[in-house]
């Protein structure tokens, strides 16, 4: 919008209401009778004084202002008799004034440093006006713009309300006096979705009594701005107002130690990927990482050290990988990294040489000389899961099978399908005394298409597999008759049996224990509590090592 149209528009509107005002206050009777006709005037005084001071025509809101005072009774716009002629020649005062005055202008440094301050982020901040005086609405429109913001207006809350706030604006500017629905209700709605919360809202109202700027702040207003006020004023309060909240939002996304975003910027922006994904689908792989063995760097050199890790390799991701790429510290030692434009398969190119890089990469912390591993899990939106958990647990499956077939390497979600889809009606014979053990493993390992039987103890077993084959054996350490260590013996001494997996579940987890077990020819010790998706990704890696 140009100067010139909104100048147009100003003196348009505000000499026809001032030429109807002329003509009501020569029927003196009338206008003391009709109490409406005094309401109006008053209203547009108001609206004039306003306006007309924020567009600089300062001797015009003088004019208005004064006009205000002749209403003894503001509230019930009443005007005595004597004050008729008085107002009636005030307002040919304020049309003579229309016709000659000019307004002052923004000055050319502030529109430069809001323009910068729009091209921070690569995408303009979104203003939302709302006020019923479409002059001043112009005029913001005009001036927001030209500082580069990116400026929605609505001259009517009743109606569009919804759809605007849900354009998610940086900043609001609200006026209070407004017919039907005033800036106070308005406000009410604002407040009262939670993720509006924070939204910062500037109230502009021509009434300066402490009772409404107490009631605006009750509501959740940040800002008060009186009419008539400087336009500079207006878009450095705006923009002080959109850097505080970016600045407390920044700093609740940031992981503290290592800097990148956190579990709650990531799941904002998976957020708003699958909606984009669902209007217009796109490849977009997360892959989650892990540091292996990372408990040992902070048992042998001291958590500082273990800090001093943790940075360093969230940095490294930040120097290998795209600026779209979003990296996360998920929590602990594990890190998530959402890549758009990007299927599973080429994460995984791409993260693997990620992951040799950082393999011979030096870690320097005070006399130690630290060099760290990881091993990842990726899936892909669509393939394996339609909603962030499921993508998230697809992935971390993926880790699992990664950490399991060896560490330091990626696994894909479709390789651990895969390795299920190659073990289903595989037959596991699982041995344990406690019946309650064997309805926790039925329950949850039915989703898995393995064929499932127990034993009481490694008698049953050794009965069992003289009229069956099992390929695998989960077996109990401790169990009353023949236990976990005889039975595998007992099992490895047929030939058949020589390469068939055995895992050993059981609730010891000494040193000597598991040495002993492996030693008895157990390809795998669990201990209990377990997780299930750990256990399904061990008996998946032996299913796919033996096949």
């Amino acid at each position: 919008m140009a100067k010139e149209p909104i100048e147009q528009i100003f003196r348009k509107k505000y000499y026809a209401q001032l030429s109807e005002v002329s003509a009501r206050l020569t029927q003196t009777e009338r206008l003391q009778m009709n109490m409406t006709w005094r309401q109006e005037i008053y209203q547009i005084l108001h609206s004039l004084k306003g306006t007309a001071g924020t567009l600089g025509y300062h001797p015009l809101s003088h004019i208005a202002e004064t006009g205000l005072l002749m209403f003894t009774d503001s509230t019930n716009c009443t005007l005595p008799n004597y004050m008729v002629s008085p107002l009636y020649t005030l307002i040919h005062e304020a049309m003579d004034q229309l016709r000659s005055t000019e307004r002052a202008f923004v000055s050319e440094d502030i529109i430069q440093e809001l323009q910068v301050f729009n091209k921070e982020d690569e995408k303009p901040k979104r203003i939302l006006i709302i006020d019923d005086d479409e002059v001043l609405l112009a005029s913001i429109y005009q001036i927001l713009s030209l500082a580069g913001f990116d400026v929605e207006v609505l001259s009517d809350a009743r109606s569009g309300l919804e759809e605007m706030l849900n354009k998610q604006p940086d900043c609001i500017i609200l006026d209070v006096m407004m017919p039907e629905l005033n800036g106070f209700s308005v406000m009410q709605r604002i407040r009262s979705d939670a993720q509006r919360q924070f939204t910062p809202v500037l109230f502009l109202t021509a009434k300066s009594n402490i009772e409404d700027k107490y009631k605006g702040f009750q509501l959740g207003a940040d800002e008060y701005l009186t009419k008539p006020f400087q336009f500079e004023e207006l878009m450095l309060r705006i923009k002080t107002l959109i850097s505080r909240v970016e600045k407390y939002r920044s700093l609740s996304m940031k992981d503290s130690l290592t800097g990148l975003y956190n579990r709650r910027y990531l799941i904002e922006r998976l957020q708003e990927l699958f909606v984009a994904h669902a209007r217009k689908p796109q490849d977009i792989a997360l892959a989650i990482m892990d540091l292996d063995y990372f408990k040992r760097v902070n048992d042998t050199y001291g958590h500082p050290c273990g800090d001093a890790v943790l940075k360093s390799f969230a940095s490294f991701l930040q120097a290998k990988l795209r600026d779209s790429d979003i990296i996360t510290r998920y929590g602990g030692e594990e890190f998530i990294v959402v890549m758009p434009g990007t299927t599973a398969e080429q994460a995984r190119d791409t993260l693997n040489r990620v992951r040799e890089e950082f393999g011979r990469h030096e870690i320097q912390c005070e006399d130690a000389r630290i060099f760290q591993t990881f091993s990842g899990g990726i899936a892909q939106l669509g393939n394996e899961g339609e909603d962030i958990p499921k993508l998230i647990q697809h992935a971390d499956q993926a880790l699992y099978l990664a950490k399991f077939n060896g560490r330091n390497r990626l696994c894909l979600a479709s390789e651990v399908e895969a390795a299920g889809e190659e073990a289903r009606h595989k037959k596991v014979l699982i041995a344990d005394d406690d019946i309650v053990v064997h309805s926790i493993l039925q329950h949850q390992l039915e989703d898995t298409g393995w064929e499932l039987y127990f034993a009481q103890d490694g008698y049953e077993v050794l009965e069992l597999v003289d009229n069956m084959t099992p390929d695998m054996f989960i077996l109990d350490g401790f169990m009353l008759q023949m236990n976990g260590l005889e039975t595998c013996q007992a099992i490895r001494k047929q030939p058949r049996f020589a390469k068939t997996p055995i895992i050993m579940l059981t609730g010891r987890s000494g040193e000597e224990e598991v040495a002993q077990a492996l030693d008895s020819g157990v390809d795998d010790y669990i201990v209990k509590p377990f997780s299930p998706i750990e256990l399904k990704a061990r008996m998946n890696r032996l299913f796919v090592r033996t096949k």
